[in-house]
């Protein structure tokens, strides 16, 4: 009988979701530290990275990787030249997802690449329990990639912003492989946290605020038995002028220090200890390694494609 010939099919995926993928890859390759931080428009995502950073300049030594995301450093100082001004900045844009690389050197000499992704909070409108912004998939789906994911809550809207954490916490439980431990919560405008008539705090902690509030993202990740793990954190700039809202008077970056600590513990469960003290953790023939990878899917690609025509 004549040989038979069935065909295979082959699937291909759209040429800006293989840009994703490639910038993703990248990262995972480049041995960093991403920090996803989410948040809907006017939760404060851009201004706690201002804060964040200012807090890493005063209390490491810290640089930025000039070598990877020049745009990044660009958008950055842009966004502090305001920011010195006491100018609070504005709402990122939709659709636009923004990388910030720095590099800080701790007491005991290790070096923690940390890479901050900060997004629109209209997008977060994508996130359901079943599907997700393509962007945002990449990221969470890359398995190589050192990943920790910080979710901002607006102090005085917790009912709104409890319900995309709880959508993306039951995407993660259905669709990926992601250590819970990594993920943190930061309760922003801590400042409102003050009764007037008794003039004391409201809430010793954040924690306290989520059990008040009845997250049901907290009690789901108590039902995981990791409630007993630090992710909730208290989170305010410092005193803004009442007469204003995009001024600030007087900058406060003591709430970092606990988020700080908290960031530090995540990256160094990814850090392999290394023989040479004088190198860092982004090794230089990693682009190389994928763009062979790279050649070689494409030389399969091409030949398959001959054979089905």
């Amino acid at each position: 009988s004549p040989a038979s010939c069935s065909a295979v099919p082959l699937t291909f995926t759209a040429p800006v979701e293989l840009l994703i993928m490639d910038k993703v890859q990248k990262l995972a390759e480049s041995k960093t530290n991403v920090v996803f931080v989410f948040g809907y428009t006017g939760t404060g995502k851009t201004t706690f990275l201002l804060v964040l950073y200012k807090y890493l300049w005063e209390k490491y030594k810290f640089e930025f990787n000039t070598k990877s995301n020049r745009e990044g450093i660009n958008y950055l100082n842009n966004l502090l030249e305001d920011f010195d001004n006491t100018i609070l900045p504005s709402s990122t844009s939709r659709d636009v997802i923004e990388e910030v690389d720095w590099k800080i050197t701790l007491n005991d000499g290790t070096k923690i690449i940390f890479t901050f992704i900060d997004m629109s909070g209209e997008d977060l409108s994508d996130i359901k329990t079943f599907d997700l912004n393509k962007e945002i998939a990449a990221y969470l789906n890359n398995k190589e990639l050192s990943l920790t994911l910080l979710c901002l809550v607006d102090y005085d809207k917790p009912a709104r912003d409890d319900k995309y954490i709880h959508n993306l916490l039951i995407y993660i439980d259905q669709h990926l492989e992601f250590d819970l431990s990594r993920f943190g919560i930061i309760i922003t405008k801590w400042d409102n946290n003050f009764d007037e008539t008794t003039k004391k705090p409201i809430f010793a902690k954040a924690g306290d605020y989520l059990k008040s509030k009845k997250f049901q993202s907290d009690h789901w990740l108590r039902d995981k038995k990791i409630g007993d793990r630090k992710r909730g954190f208290e989170f305010s700039i410092g005193e803004i002028d009442k007469t204003n809202p995009t001024r600030l008077i007087k900058l406060d970056t003591s709430y970092c220090e606990n988020i700080v600590n908290w960031l530090i513990s995540s990256a160094k469960k990814t850090i392999k200890p290394s023989n040479n003290p004088n190198q860092d953790n982004n090794p230089a023939s990693s682009d190389k390694t994928y763009q062979k990878i790279l050649d070689i899917t494409k030389n399969l690609l091409d030949l398959a494609l001959k054979f089905f025509k």
